[in-house]
């Protein structure tokens, strides 16, 4: 076994808990939004609040360094769209988890807690929660089949 096998493998194992993961994540949340269930919706953004360092960041960054070292590894160049992308994708999931999200998912508990789970703004922000998931797994999807389909390659 090739040393950039490997790479391959962690990198793709990373990349499927990321991108596995955001699924759960989205169909859990469409599922409570479409139950109805503001009590349920806040008490999954709370969770996700405090699962997402946990678990998320550490496989985001193992995604990116295992693909940084793949591409050096296999001296296949930064050039390519389907690694530029990955990358623009990547840097975008930091900004907005380590900035907005992070302050969005926190406010959703202190609503909760204060306004209770059922009020008008637990219930918006927990729909801006909602909307930034789908948005995040759809350009994860995307680098999955920019990956995988190589456009411009």
């Amino acid at each position: 076994m090739t040393l950039f096998k490997v790479l391959l493998f962690v990198h793709v194992l990373a990349a499927a808990a990321w991108v596995g993961g955001g699924l759960f994540a989205f169909l859990l949340g469409w599922r409570l939004r479409r139950a109805n269930d503001p009590v349920r919706m806040a008490s999954l953004a709370r969770e996700f609040s405090e699962f997402g360092g946990t678990y998320f960041a550490p496989v985001a960054v193992g995604t990116i360094l295992a693909g940084v070292w793949l591409v050096i590894e296999g001296d296949l160049g930064f050039d390519h769209f389907w690694i530029l992308s990955a990358f623009a994708v990547w840097i975008y999931s930091l900004i907005s988890n380590v900035t907005w999200l992070a302050r969005l998912t926190d406010r959703i508990g202190a609503l909760a807690t204060e306004k209770g789970p059922a009020a008008p703004e637990v219930r918006e922000a927990s729909g801006q929660l909602f909307r930034w998931q789908a948005l995040e797994l759809a350009l994860l999807v995307f680098v999955v089949f920019a990956m995988t389909y190589k456009p411009f390659f």
